[in-house]
């Protein structure tokens, strides 16, 4: 009994024995092992290409079953263990920026493989050996694009002609890109000759720019001398198209004339008036009067009196406001006041304002001689006991002169009666000795 219940427990695990020796034998004979090695133009160069780039393997029959391979190092090959059933496998990669993948057949001594593109079917089928696989890119080349240069020339014309002058030479012509605007290529004018010429500017439009030198301007207008086109402003646009010949910018300046203001003149009179009246004299003559601009002090204008008359008189004294100045003589004092009724009498510094082309400025100054003030106690300022003293001094001269003279007509008056009382006692005492004499002789 024992040996039969044995029997039947030892089949089942001979069963469960065989099944799982079959499973375990199934399964590593349908494992694999994959290699992929990353040539560049067909050979295998150390870099971080494939690094950058993970293989993807899909089952063909298990989409879900995948497989990403990775590069751990620079070598750009990838080695697996025993880990991929063998079957079908759809190759997907990610190629890094700037590559391409290559086609093509690559050959190692007797080994021939076709390289892998993105989306190939590979097979492993292999379990001993690596499966390989091979993948060959290289970098993308841009193509370049053929570039071709021009030559360009600037002509700068004053007033439609080209003069030799230092013009340009100021005032650089600049070829501004219009595709990149830091692309700038400059014509500078080395000498006077207001030309200025510059090969190798690559085909394309450009926007001219310049800066006219002060004093001055552009002209537009149309280029002469059989030349066609028109004449450049700053800004226009040019195309840049001929390899074989110049391009020609033709440029127009003309000096500026600053427009002159219209100075415009008028006519001024002074007349000297004392103690309100005009009287001939040479007190002006003696005090010319200045007019000084007040926009600019430098400009100043005299008026001079020639003769006793006091009036002077002077034109072309341009429109505006004037500062008048004079001195007034020693001897003579400022009175002011009205003058009738046109105006005021004027003072030293006072403003006119001349505005009147066709009649005379009048100005009127007043004046008066100056008389010597007495104050209450009856002295006089320095000045005039000074003047007192002086005055005295003559009026006492004169007095004293006056008795002298008194003096002397006393003393010539005393003489004359004592000559004559002489001559009159000497005619009496020769008359009285005549007669004594006359007597004398009668008697005898």
């Amino acid at each position: 009994m024992k040996k039969k219940l044995i029997s039947l427990l030892v089949i089942p695990i001979l069963c469960l024995f065989a099944v799982c020796s079959f499973h375990f034998v199934k399964a590593d004979t349908a494992l694999g092992m994959v290699q992929v090695n990353l040539h560049t133009d067909g050979r295998l160069e150390s870099s971080d290409v494939l690094k950058n780039m993970p293989i993807t393997l899909t089952s063909t029959t298990d989409a879900s079953q995948t497989f990403t391979l990775t590069c751990e190092d620079s070598s750009n090959v990838i080695k697996t263990k025993k880990t991929i059933p063998l079957g079908d496998y759809v190759v997907s990669f990610q190629l890094p920026e700037n590559y391409v993948t290559l086609s093509g057949v690559y050959t190692n001594g007797p080994r021939t493989d076709t390289y892998v593109q993105n989306g190939n079917v590979v097979t492993l089928n292999q379990k001993f050996a690596y499966n390989m696989i091979y993948i060959n890119i290289k970098e993308r080349e841009e193509p370049q694009p053929v570039e071709k240069y021009g030559k360009v020339e600037v002509n700068l014309h004053t007033d439609g002609k080209l003069v030799e002058s230092g013009v340009l030479k100021n005032m650089p012509v600049t070829l501004v890109s219009k595709e990149d605007s830091t692309k700038t290529y400059t014509l500078n004018c080395q000498d006077d000759s207001n030309r200025a010429e510059l090969e190798n500017v690559p085909f394309g439009e450009y926007i001219v720019s310049f800066d006219i030198p002060e004093k001055y301007e552009v002209l537009d207008g149309k280029v002469g001398s059989g030349v066609m086109g028109n004449y450049l402003a700053n800004g226009n646009t040019i195309t840049i198209d001929n390899e074989y010949a110049y391009k020609q910018l033709y440029i127009n300046v003309t000096k500026k004339e600053a427009p002159q203001p219209v100075v415009k003149y008028g006519k001024v009179e002074v007349n000297l008036h004392t103690d309100g009246k005009l009287v001939e004299s040479d007190v002006l003559k003696s005090m010319p009067v200045t007019l000084v601009s007040k926009e600019d002090p430098t400009k100043t204008y005299t008026l001079n009196c020639q003769d006793d008359s006091n009036r002077a008189e002077l034109e072309n004294v341009p429109f505006g406001e004037y500062m008048v100045l004079f001195d007034i003589l020693d001897g003579y004092e400022d009175l002011g006041g009205t003058y009738g009724v046109s105006g005021t009498y004027m003072h030293s510094t006072d403003t006119i304002t001349i505005d009147n082309e066709y009649a005379y400025k009048q100005l009127y100054i007043n004046v008066k001689e100056k008389k010597e003030a007495v104050t209450d106690n009856g002295s006089q300022n320095p000045e005039s006991n000074e003047n007192a003293s002086s005055s005295n001094d003559s009026k006492k001269q004169e007095s004293k002169d006056l008795n002298t003279d008194k003096k002397k007509s006393k003393s010539v008056k005393t003489a004359v009666f004592v000559n004559s009382l002489f001559f009159v006692s000497l005619s009496l005492f020769t008359g009285i000795l005549t007669i004594l004499f006359y007597k004398k002789t009668k008697k005898s």
